[in-house]
């Protein structure tokens, strides 16, 4: 535990630190962070460029469905409550089990067994994402801004804003 504190200021301390201005290197030295910054951002693109099979779009989720969706691609560990709203919103969105549970290997603490029996039973039971009331409660809203009572409501309204 003391080790991963330790490496989330370390990492806190260098992300602070960025971006590091590249004016004054020598030219050598300019190309490879030109380089680095190049291969950055294609890295940082197939990392997020994870898509659903079908008409889901994660253009139109909700901010806090974002929010989770965007930590898992980052293969951060989120709490229960966390993957169970996301799972049940996707699962309302279309996103197939199958789907969902390449999503959910992402997490660095993932166990195929247990997730697939999770994924299952909120499949067969259908059920509904919470309320936005409750997610922020639960300290998930990622946004005070999106003017709905529920993260379903939001992802309908930009799915039809983009078919018009």
């Amino acid at each position: 535990a003391f080790t991963r504190f330790l490496r989330a200021i370390v990492f806190d301390r260098i992300l602070a630190s960025l971006p590091v201005p590249i004016q004054n290197l020598p030219e050598g030295l300019s190309q490879v962070a030109l380089r680095l910054r190049q291969d950055f951002q294609a890295e940082q693109r197939k990392r997020f460029s994870f898509a659903f099979k079908g008409k889901a779009s994660p253009d139109s989720f909700p901010p806090c469905m974002a929010s989770l969706y965007a930590q898992l691609l980052e293969g951060k560990k989120l709490q229960h409550m966390a993957r169970f709203y996301l799972a049940t919103f996707l699962n309302r969105v279309g996103i197939p089990m199958e789907q969902m549970l390449e999503l959910f290997k992402r997490s660095p603490d993932f166990n195929e067994k247990i997730a697939r029996y999770q994924l299952n039973r909120v499949v067969k039971q259908g059920y509904t994402p919470p309320s936005c009331a409750k997610v922020r409660a639960q300290g998930y809203c990622a946004s005070e801004n999106c003017n709905v009572k529920h993260p379903l409501s939001f992802y309908i309204r930009c799915r039809r804003k983009g078919k018009n």
